[in-house]
């Protein structure tokens, strides 16, 4: 009664809770995992009256120490650097030198593979004895974008090595935690029923397929970064010399090292799992057989863990400025808690389909596998909600970014797919369950539920898959915090007011800052006392700078604002509004280059 009491109170603080832990991971964010360009060296936009000797790119983290490139060019073209870029610093410096620079203007562009995978690039110019080139200057050297084909041949592939891992990795689950109780209870009880042993053999070989199309899409998919990482054609990564290079040198490369072989010891161990030690292997005297040795289950998850926590050691998560390790952690329980539940959903829905529902024998039988199955799902979604929360929290830097970048719109999709998934799995817990469980009392409507049953699992089955594609794509782009897109406009409401933000053009330098000021009803407010601007960068202590801004025809406060660096600012609006009490509305942004 106690334990019925404390889930109870458990579940209503959850609900009560969850909007209020939605609304701050999606307000707030703390560490961004993305290469970000901090300082260069000529500045940009600079005019020096000495020749430098070489150009310098100060990134916010480590970057890969080869495969990087940066080229300086003059307004003709030409290439002026000495075309060895080179990693110094603690990994966070990308340098190369220049041959001797003749009066006037140059072109920086650049180009390096940033520690979660992914490549950012840029361009700036500075002058030599003469002005830094224009914007107009600039946009005739524009870095070329990804081959379109190579970036879906990514997805595809992260895709399929992903939906063939969680199948692999939650079919061991579901034998081992799953059908091995289930058929020692049914065998206890009823002897030993013939469809234990078909359901037996159908998730073993439904998990080695899927660990086979692992290990070959794992090759292919290190093929497919590595050409992404050297810019190379397939034919010249393949040789023995560029990939040696890009698996010995590359942290993506060391950390597939160490998935590829874990992966291989784990196919191996599979094989034991294959025969399942219960009741019903006795022996022809009726000795019971051996138990399973215990180290194998260990064994198993322990190199299923070690293959799962590799994948956030060479995405994303390695890539967050501030408590990596958590990062790492919580994407590690996220793709176990997806693994256990989308891939465990695959194996459970090919088993009800050897279990006949219109006999009172399947109908217990698919009873003790639903509950045990629902019991373990509960647990995985409070662990993906938890994760996903906190994986919002690092990587969106507002409600906005659902709509105004790519990752925030691939995950609010990924967010739409998995509620009527979540939706599926109350029902079943609600009404299945209990239909299947009172069998005994009321037949026809156990079968009823039954068939229903059935299709709702076809159904969220299929969503499954679509998450973990879903997942691919998201994967594979940066994430909201690591993209500038140019001017941004922001909204706060604060004290009644209606405060909207304009920065332009969002870079380094001079920037102009708009605000306008309205009531609920949407009317503009001109008669402000006084608006001032609070400016701070967040990731280096360099003082809070005061700002005032003044009333503009056209009816906003404006104001210059000089950036002195790319990354993540705060930004806050102090206004003194004729006939009310001051109040100050906070915004964060991510500047430019």
């Amino acid at each position: 009664m106690l334990r019925v009491k404390l889930l109870t109170g458990i579940k209503r603080a959850a609900f009560k809770f969850l909007p209020v832990i939605l609304g701050g991971a999606c307000c707030v964010t703390t560490a961004q995992a993305h290469a970000t360009l901090l300082q260069t060296y000529p500045p940009s936009g600079g005019q020096l009256n000495i020749a430098p000797a070489s150009v310098r790119l100060t990134f916010d983290e480590r970057v890969e120490p080869i495969f990087n490139s940066v080229h300086v060019v003059d307004l003709e073209g030409r290439r002026v650097d000495d075309g060895e870029s080179r990693v110094r610093g603690a990994g966070d410096v990308v340098e190369v030198g220049l041959k001797p620079l003749h009066p006037g203007q140059y072109v920086v562009l650049w180009k390096v593979n940033s520690a979660d995978g992914h490549q950012v690039q840029g361009q700036f110019g500075f002058g030599f004895q003469s002005l830094a080139p224009d914007q107009a200057a600039l946009q005739h050297f524009v870095l070329p974008e990804p081959n379109p084909l190579l970036k879906l041949s990514t997805v595809v592939v992260k895709g399929i090595s992903l939906a063939a891992l969680a199948i692999w990795l939650g079919g061991i689950f579901f034998l081992l935690a799953i059908a091995t109780p289930v058929m020692n209870a049914s065998t206890a009880a009823h002897g030993s029923p013939d469809p234990i042993r078909a359901i037996e053999t159908r998730s073993f070989r439904l998990l080695s397929a899927a660990a086979g199309v692992y290990l070959v899409f794992e090759v292919v998919g290190l093929a497919v970064q590595s050409v992404a990482f050297t810019d190379l054609p397939l034919l010249r990564v393949l040789s023995p010399s560029t990939l040696r290079a890009v698996l010995f040198t590359t942290g993506f490369g060391q950390w597939w090292i160490v998935r590829i072989l874990a992966a291989i010891v784990l196919a191996i161990l599979s094989v034991s799992v294959r025969r399942l030690p219960n009741r019903a292997s006795a022996n022809e005297s009726g000795a019971p057989a051996s138990s399973r040795p215990i180290w194998l289950p260990i064994s198993v998850a322990l190199l299923g863990g070690l293959v799962l926590i590799t994948l956030p050691l060479s995405g994303h998560a390695r890539a967050v400025a501030r408590a990596t390790w958590l990062a790492v952690v919580a994407d590690w329980l996220h793709l176990a808690a997806t693994a256990i539940w989308i891939g465990g959903l695959v194996h459970f829905l090919a088993s009800t389909q050897l279990i006949n529902r219109n006999e009172p024998a399947g109908l217990e039988l698919l009873s003790r596998f639903a509950g045990l199955f629902s019991r373990t799902a509960k647990l995985c979604v409070i662990v993906l909600l938890a994760t996903g929360i906190y994986a919002a929290w690092l990587h969106l830097p507002g409600w906005e970014s659902f709509l105004t970048t790519n990752y925030g719109r691939v995950l609010l999709a990924k967010l739409i797919v998995i509620t009527p998934i979540l939706a599926i799995a109350a029902v079943n817990l609600r009404r299945v369950l209990p239909a299947l469980s009172d069998f005994r009392r009321h037949l026809q409507a156990a079968r009823a539920w039954a068939a229903r049953f059935r299709w709702l699992l076809r159904t969220e089955t299929l969503l499954g898959v679509s998450v973990l594609a879903i997942v691919a794509v998201l994967t594979s782009l940066p994430p909201a915090t690591a993209v500038f897109a140019g001017p941004v406009s922001m909204v706060r409401r604060a004290s009644g007011t209606v405060v909207r933000v304009t920065i332009e053009p969002n870079r380094v330098g001079q920037n102009d800052v708009a605000i306008s000021l309205e009531d609920l009803a949407g009317e503009k407010i001109t008669d402000a006392k006084e608006v001032t601007i609070y400016l701070q960068m967040r990731e280096m202590d360099m003082g809070l700078e005061t700002i005032p801004a003044h009333f503009a025809p056209d009816g906003t406060y404006r104001a210059d604002v000089n950036l002195s660096m790319t990354g993540r600012w705060s930004l806050g609006v102090q206004v003194s509004p004729a006939h009310a009490d001051d109040f100050v509305a906070d915004f964060d942004f991510v500047s430019g280059l």
